[in-house]
């Protein structure tokens, strides 16, 4: 038996208010696995942790079985409905996009192709909004110097900003942002040998 996956788990606990499961774990060691996550992850967002009960199905005589109709305990499933964790859990993220200044050439192309408007590149700063990113990764498909990628851990959410100086290019004469003053040329002219763009 395949356990669910770990927001699976979260929205049945954030859904259903489920605090434990029922079963013989040496028969699932993997669900094992996921309820052990599954509590490290509620440890972080402050929750109650589950429990794994040992399974209590009664033996049955199956000799008696012509002689007495035996009905088992009526068993029920639930789903969840489909939902971001954030809803289930305000103030948390499951994907925080993380940035290398050293590497990042501030080309924009990030915060262009972010529909979330998690990556917001203005003049004085870029910012990060951690807490309406979806995971989707197409900041760092896009970035061409490997500077963005996207971390799956559920944390804090939060916004991160980094600051950023105004400058002009010494080869084109447009103004650029730069992550300090002493940059001589803008991104796109840093790309082009012998001045051309």
């Amino acid at each position: 038996m395949t356990p669910p996956t770990l927001n699976e788990l979260l929205l049945w606990h954030a859904q259903y208010h489920i605090r434990g499961v029922e079963m013989a774990l040496d028969e699932h060691p993997r669900w094992g696995m996921a309820i052990a996550a599954l509590n490290l992850t509620l440890q972080k967002l402050d929750e109650p942790r589950w429990q794994i009960f040992p399974s209590s199905e009664a033996v049955i005589n199956t000799s008696r079985r012509r002689l007495l109709s035996v009905r088992s305990d009526p068993k029920t499933t639930a789903t969840v409905q489909p939902a971001p964790l954030a809803a289930a859990f305000p103030g948390f993220t499951t994907f925080t996009p993380r940035l290398d200044p050293a590497r990042c050439i501030l080309c924009g192309a990030c915060s262009r192709v972010c529909r979330q408007q998690a990556l917001i590149q203005k003049e004085d700063a870029f910012h990060i909004h951690s807490q309406v990113c979806n995971g989707c990764e197409a900041c760092h498909a896009v970035c061409p110097t490997d500077a963005i990628n996207v971390v799956c851990a559920v944390v804090k959410a939060g916004e991160i900003s980094y600051p950023l100086q105004q400058a002009r290019c010494q080869s084109c004469q447009r103004g650029f942002s730069s992550w300090d003053e002493d940059t001589l040329q803008c991104p796109i002219c840093r790309q082009h040998h012998y001045g051309m763009r």
